[in-house]
This record gives structure tokens, C-alpha cells and sequence, in this order.
């Protein structure tokens, strides 16, 4: 075998050494499990890595595999944080009840949010506070007590948006957001 073919012959087996490899290690990088709440209340905002997911109710939610810290919130209950192992391909079930805080006091006013996503959450002054289908009708809406806050809705599919916004005793404040 001449120089030449020994340089293509060895050139050809690191190829398909590097083409044999790439599956597995493409798997681990993609690996992905399933995050299944059984979490009170169902309209709590569940956030994987400080990066949010949508409501409880809305699961279960596709994560990537291996250690992940889930925090699960609500305006009206302590935060619920718990460390999960996420097993790839598998249900990973996680279960529990938030515990309710002391009810807010008035007076208030009512922040109403719409728009395409209703998925996407709501934050009020940077807390996480509701997701957009929890308070977007005439029927529904944020008790908020008065003053003045910045609202951000972030959308699952989209850059979150902010505004400043006015909330008065006794009225609504809408906002729409794209």
C-alpha cells in the first residue's frame, strides 16, 4: 500500500470513528424527560433553572435530563423549590402543596392582561405574579393595591414586554400586549 492510500485508508477510519460517535454523543446532549406536576394550586407558574415553563396545569413539561431546580410559584403562597433528578425518556413525577400566605389587604384595583399567548407569565416590579389566561377577562383579573408597577408579560414564544402602568383603587387597568 503506497503513502498515499495508508493517508486516505487512516483519514477514512477517523471519519467514520467521528460519524460512529456523533449519535451517542449528540443523545447525551439532547436528552430529555418528562416534568409531571401533581402541584396546589394548578395555576401556579413553574420555572426549570430560573426559566419559565408555563402553568402546573399545562404539563407535563418536556426538560433536558439530569439535576434541575424547579421552583414553583404563586402570589398567594410561600415559593415551593425542590431539586429533581430528570430522568431521559421518563415521566419524573414531582408532587406537592403550596402553602397559602396571609391574604392580602385592601384596597385595590384590578390589572387585566391580553393578548395571543395565554401561556405566557406576568410579572409585576420583576415577582412572578399570574399567567396571562388567569387574568385576561372582564370576569378575571390581579387584585393589586394601588400605585404605580411595571408589568412584564413574557411569552412562551416571544421577547418579554414591559410597561408602566397606573393602578387606581376601585378600577381596572388593562393591558394589551403582541
Amino acid at each position: 500500500m503506497s503513502r498515499k492510500q495508508k493517508i486516505v485508508v487512516v483519514g477514512f477510519s477517523i471519519m467514520l470513528a467521528m460519524f460512529a460517535a456523533a449519535p451517542q454523543v449528540a443523545g447525551q446532549q439532547s436528552a430529555t424527560g418528562w416534568l409531571a406536576l401533581n402541584v396546589n394550586p394548578r395555576t401556579a407558574g413553574v420555572f426549570v433553572d430560573d426559566g419559565y415553563l408555563g402553568p402546573a396545569s399545562a404539563g407535563p413539561y418536556k426538560v433536558k435530563a439530569g439535576e434541575r431546580k424547579v421552583r414553583i410559584e404563586d402570589p398567594r403562597y410561600e415559593v415551593f423549590l425542590r431539586t429533581i433528578s430528570i430522568l431521559p425518556d421518563k415521566q419524573n413525577p414531582l408532587a406537592g402543596d403550596l402553602k397559602p400566605l396571609a391574604p392580602p389587604t385592601g384596597p385595590f384595583g384590578t390589572l387585566r392582561v391580553q393578548g395571543p399567548d395565554k401561556y405566557a407569565a406576568v410579572y409585576l416590579n420583576g415577582k412572578y405574579v399570574a399567567y396571562v389566561g388567569e387574568i385576561d377577562t372582564s370576569f378575571k383579573g390581579l387584585l393589586v393595591n394601588p400605585g404605580r408597577y411595571v408589568v412584564t408579560i413574557e411569552p412562551l414564544s416571544n421577547m418579554p414586554q414591559s410597561v408602566e402602568v397606573p393602578i387606581e383603587k376601585n378600577k381596572a387597568m388593562r393591558v394589551w400586549y403582541k
